[in-house]
């Protein structure tokens, strides 16, 4: 129990003495106190896919890993950033359940990295003390699995795939890192790391794959959102408008119950009817069509529906053009740096990842095999 409280103070102070060095940095770097380095959701993955794929700087990837995913500082950190998007895009909040679980995720990963970094810190100088240090951030695989249940794209719903895109995204991102700068890490210190290896390229293939199917499924979530075109009748009582009853190509609906109305402010023709054609963007509540007309007969009322028909038709082809065009772009430029950039780590080529993997588990087999014949002997 003591050493434990020891231990608990020990990692306070080392905390409260790191927030104090990045706070003067910070104030040395950017003088004023603007934000230079600030950037979007989109650039940091971009930064983080290129430290992956062209460097072997494990300092560098800490330096990210703190900057962007692990700081307390609102206006760098990724995971705001995209909330704020998502909400934009999809109209889906996140729930303080779900937030909640997903920041103790990635929490208890950096509690994990920064008690490493506190027993590491009090040994001496020595190449034992650069090993040790790979071990312990080699335990950090337990907690990552626990993150994947937390940051999963939820089965059976492409509106789950939408609504946990970029989390998505960016927590695979944030492990890459993690994984790339143990196994540089690894390496400096004369370690084998064929074990993070493998993990390593197995979340990077089965990320790469995803991302194309869950763009797609997040751009079909956007473009649905924009309503089929409905016709309702529309009722007047003392000149306040009511909406009778309703009907778009897949249904017919009641919202009011009630007959045709005549008198004083009033709809007076008993054989007229009016008509009202609407098309909505459910996500930003735009009218994308808003149509009105009149049919002075029973007779000619399935014409005048016609032509509000085609009236909105046209107008929400055009707009559903735009958006999937805008929306598109939007999915793709969040996603290339995952399907474009990252698998030139095996010349964009799957039979050359198949033998990465292969190669790199019949090494690990090897070296447990010689590990375990030193031991008996």
């Amino acid at each position: 129990m003591g050493k434990w409280i020891v231990f608990t103070i020990a990692l306070l102070v080392y905390l409260t003495n790191v927030t104090a060095a990045e706070g003067d940095d910070n104030d040395s770097e950017s003088g004023s106190g603007d934000n230079e380095d600030e950037l979007s959701f989109k650039d940091i993955i971009n930064l983080s896919i290129r430290q992956v794929v062209s460097s072997n700087d494990a300092k560098k990837d800490g330096e990210i890993l703190d900057k962007y995913y692990f700081t307390d500082k609102k206006e760098m950190s990724i995971w705001p950033k995209i909330i704020k998007e998502t909400e934009k895009v999809t109209n889906s909040e996140f729930e303080e359940r779900e937030l909640a679980d997903m920041e103790n995720s990635v929490k208890n990963i950096y509690r994990r990295m920064l008690e490493c970094d506190l027993n590491n810190a009090a040994e001496k100088k020595s190449k034992k003390k650069e090993k040790d240090l790979v071990k312990c951030y080699k335990t950090l695989g337990e907690f990552i699995a626990d993150g994947f249940v937390d940051f999963s794209l939820p089965r059976g719903t492409i509106e789950g795939h939408a609504h946990m895109f970029e989390m998505n995204v960016a927590y695979n991102v944030m492990v890459l890192l993690i994984y790339h700068m143990i196994s540089s890490m690894s390496i400096s210190a004369q370690m084998n790391s064929f074990t993070t290896q493998i993990q390593f390229y197995k979340i990077a293939e089965g990320f790469v794959e995803s991302m194309e199917i869950v763009s797609k499924s997040s751009i079909d979530v956007r473009l649905q959102s924009v309503s089929l075109i409905e016709i309702c009748e529309v009722q007047e009582v003392l000149w306040q408008e009511f909406t009778g009853l309703c009907e778009t190509r897949d249904s017919v609906r009641d919202k009011r119950d009630a007959d045709l109305i005549h008198g004083i402010g009033g709809s007076s023709n008993v054989f007229g009817q009016k008509y009202r054609a609407t098309v909505t963007d459910d996500v930003t509540g735009e009218d994308i069509c808003y149509e009105e007309s009149s049919a002075k007969t029973a007779k000619t009322s399935s014409k005048v529906k016609d032509d509000l028909t085609k009236t909105c038709s046209k107008q929400r082809k055009k707009y559903v053009s735009k958006l999937e065009k805008e929306i598109t772009e939007y999915y793709t430029e969040r996603s290339s740096a995952i399907t474009k950039e990252l698998p030139k780590l095996w010349g964009s080529d799957k039979a050359k990842l198949a033998q990465v993997k292969e190669e790199l588990e019949n090494r690990e087999k090897k070296a447990k095999k010689k590990k375990a014949s030193g031991k008996n002997n």
